[in-house]
């Protein structure tokens, strides 16, 4: 087993159909909604890049010139993109923005939940910035347009951080992660394996958020490589939490950077250690970022 390192020509065009139905006609989804730029003061960014990780480099794949606020992704339609969706944003948006504003109050577990579920709904759509990043199937995206709820291959993170350069950033990851033996042959490999692994990392206002997701057809891996500088909301560890539970500690654009990379990494460093035969795996680590 080992995860895959290769290089991918990035492929930014848009899908045929809805990525949550397979319905049509498409609509313009923004990256951040209207009433989340109108919580960041109105704050504008001239210059903004997507970027892959590839061989422990940062690789620019494409710049746009513009306001990434403004930035949308067309992959929904607006069936999806008025309905569900849009409900979505309602449900979270009274727990969301006080964390965007720096006030991290108590939470009850439907709070919890429902940043969880808006932050896996915005990996999802992220991933259609880059498509050769894309690890989360079809079906997984339907079945969480109908049950709106997260599910147990999702590991989420929030923090407080202070950020300048990292301000509006959002960085994804995609990894697969395969048997090179399971392959009936080598003509395969000179092929772009699938993604199977993802995360998304994303800083608005004061708040960073950090989403990990796990192919069903992988082990569980349990893990935090955050230590105390992040809060795991999901899976919830408790039913309620409380602003003692909160981290203390803010957060700034290294420690941001950090974060973005620390489970690829650690995944690159276990790969050929890690058996796909299981189903889950618990890896501990010390420490936190530093």
């Amino acid at each position: 087993m080992a995860p895959n390192l290769r290089a991918r020509i990035p492929d930014f065009t848009p899908p045929r159909t809805c990525v949550f139905c397979g319905g049509g006609p498409l609509t313009e989804e923004h990256i951040w909604a209207q009433w989340l730029r109108d919580l960041d003061n109105g704050r504008r960014w001239l210059r903004h890049e997507h970027k892959t990780f590839h061989d422990g480099a940062w690789r620019v794949r494409r710049v746009w010139n513009g306001d990434v606020s403004t930035s949308t992704i067309r992959c929904v339609c607006a069936r999806c993109n008025n309905g569900w969706m849009s409900s979505l944003q309602e449900r979270s948006r009274p727990f969301l923005a006080p964390l965007i504003l720096g006030q991290w109050p108590q939470m009850s577990d439907w709070a919890v939940r429902s940043l969880a579920v808006w932050i896996i709904m915005f990996s999802m759509v992220y991933e259609f910035r880059d498509r050769k990043t894309m690890a989360i199937s079809f079906d997984e995206r339907d079945q969480f347009r109908r049950i709106r709820d997260p599910t147990m291959n999702w590991r989420i993170w929030i923090g407080r951080i202070d950020a300048r350069q990292w301000r509006g950033k959002t960085v994804h990851i995609g990894t697969g992660l395969f048997n090179f033996e399971s392959y009936q042959s080598k003509a395969y490999l000179l092929q772009d394996p699938p993604m199977n692994m993802q995360t998304t990392t994303a800083v608005f206002g004061k708040l960073l958020f950090h989403s990990y997701y796990v192919s069903p057809s992988l082990p569980r891996f349990k893990l935090n490589p955050f230590g105390n500088d992040l809060a795991m909301i999901w899976p919830p560890r408790d039913a309620k939490l409380a602003p003692s539970g909160w981290p203390a500690r803010i957060l700034r654009d290294e420690h941001a950077e950090r974060v973005a990379v620390a489970i690829p990494n650690i995944i690159r460093a276990l790969g050929p250690d890690i058996d796909l035969s299981r189903p889950s795996m618990d890896i501990r680590l010390p420490g936190d970022l530093a």
